[in-house]
This record gives structure tokens, sequence and C-alpha cells, in this order.
């Protein structure tokens, strides 16, 4: 299935992997660009798979594995739309 990406989500792998980068430096930025990369491609496979986000109609929630982050997205008949990435101890998400 075709992946795309909400400007936010873009901005939010961007900010992710920049601040990964800084802090811990770029072999943990790599591994984690690359841990985003596969789990996306493997939703992409079975897009069925990750629960239904609480309170969000039609949206997912994938939590990567050794990451604290989660992949929020959506279903089309065309397309996996990732719509939002973000850190898991953040204050839940609210759509706009």
């Amino acid at each position: 299935m075709r992946v795309v990406f909400s400007r936010r989500a873009l901005r939010n792998v961007d900010r992710i992997l920049a601040d990964s980068r800084r802090v811990f430096g770029g072999t943990v930025a790599d591994e984690l660009e690359r841990t985003i990369s596969r789990q996306i491609e493997q939703i992409a496979h079975a897009p069925e798979s990750a629960p239904r986000a609480f309170g969000r109609a039609n949206v997912r929630a994938l939590s990567l594995v050794r990451y604290p982050f989660r992949i929020f997205y959506r279903v089309r008949e065309d397309a996996l739309e990732i719509v939002h990435v973000r850190h898991t101890s953040r204050r839940p998400w609210e759509p706009r």
C-alpha cells in the first residue's frame, strides 16, 4: 500500500530525528530512523494490524518497539496516511 505523510507528520519526524541526533548522537538517531521506516513498512503491508486510537475515528496507533514514540495513521482507500508521530510521554494528542 502506498504511504503518504501529512505535513504535520513530516515535521514531527524531522523534529524527532533532529532532537535525537542532538541529544543522543548519530548512531541512535540513525537507528530510530530505521525503526520508524521499518514500522511504517510493516503497517503498510498489514494496515489493520495496529489498534484503533482511543477517541479518534478511523485513526490507528502503533507504538514503536524500544523507543517511546507512537505513529498515528489512517487507512484510506488508496493509501496509508501517516498523520502524526509523537512521544508517548507528552500530553494526549488532540487532532486539529
